[in-house]
């Protein structure tokens, strides 16, 4: 069964994938622009790999290595942890953060 979802669309994942838009939802009387620019621009240092139907490497600053992923739907997970969501030709990641949501949004790199 995991083989098979993670296999569902080889070809429109396989390959890297770069930010393409980064939008920080955060509380701006918690936070300077000067922090949130800060985390905006880092964000946009981030990249997933996906080698085969069932490793990506995950290049962030918070997670760096190849790990496992499955697809169920649109949704990408890596374990129980849903790491985004392949529409359109995007993937989108939605986390929400200690100060506030962010959101990610990758392209494939061609």
């Amino acid at each position: 069964m995991f083989f098979l979802t993670a296999c569902s669309r080889p070809d429109t994942i396989i390959g890297k994938w770069t930010v393409e838009k980064v939008s920080l939802g955060f509380d701006e009387r918690r936070n300077t622009p000067e922090m949130i620019q800060q985390i905006g621009e880092q964000e946009m240092n981030n990249s997933l790999i996906f080698r085969n139907d069932s490793i990506v490497n995950i290049i962030m600053v918070d997670m760096n290595g190849d790990y496992l992923y499955h697809i169920n739907g649109n949704d990408i997970f890596i374990e129980n942890m849903k790491i985004g969501t392949l529409e359109n030709g995007e993937i989108t990641s939605k986390v929400m953060t200690p100060i506030g949501e962010m959101t990610v949004i990758y392209k494939k790199k061609i």
